[in-house]
């Protein structure tokens, strides 16, 4: 099953703006929120909107324009149907699908005085972070944003940050 990735750029009201394609062939459902995850980085406010199936992003609190993103499905079984928006078949973080681990995730960034929580990129081509899939969770949630990558202080050091969100920091409330 394929992914691909859609953007749509609106202005005041709603307005339609610009459309088009950030990636038509994502092998699979982790590399499109990888994908997804790193079209947003550098939007300053991130967020969902679980009614109407899309993520968005922003440039400030009061940017007069906003990206959303639509992931969908591209293969299915059936060659004739169409492409179909799967965000509503996805288990969220926020539905209460909230594993231990991603709740220990949610905690540590809550405890940091920043609020982020950061992992290192492997240095071996194709190894992921065992905790990657489950920020990547947390971020579908709404629980948290991506702030993108930053070097760390040794070469060859880069990590992915994330940032807790209000609603990922009452949820680390709640679990405590």
């Amino acid at each position: 099953m394929n992914y691909c990735l859609e953007w749509r750029l609106v202005g005041r009201a709603g307005r339609f703006l610009d459309q088009g394609e950030i990636d038509a062939n994502l092998a699979d459902r982790a590399s499109a929120f990888n994908a997804l995850h790193a079209f947003l980085a550098p939007f300053t406010i991130q967020g969902r909107n679980d009614a109407r199936g899309y993520w968005w992003g922003r440039r400030s609190a009061d940017a007069d324009m906003e990206v959303q993103v639509v992931l969908q499905r591209t293969g299915s079984h059936n060659a004739s149907q169409s492409a179909c928006p799967i965000l509503s078949r996805l288990p969220t973080a926020k539905e209460g699908r909230m594993t231990a681990e991603e709740r220990n995730l949610l905690r540590k960034a809550a405890a940091d005085p920043k609020g982020q929580i950061a992992i290192k990129h492997s240095r071996r081509h194709g190894e992921r972070h065992p905790d990657q899939d489950r920020l990547v969770a947390l971020f579908r949630g709404g629980y948290l944003a991506g702030q993108g990558e930053i070097m760390g202080p040794h070469i060859g050091g880069t990590f992915t940050v994330w940032q807790i969100t209000p609603a990922g920091r009452a949820r680390a409330d709640l679990s405590a």
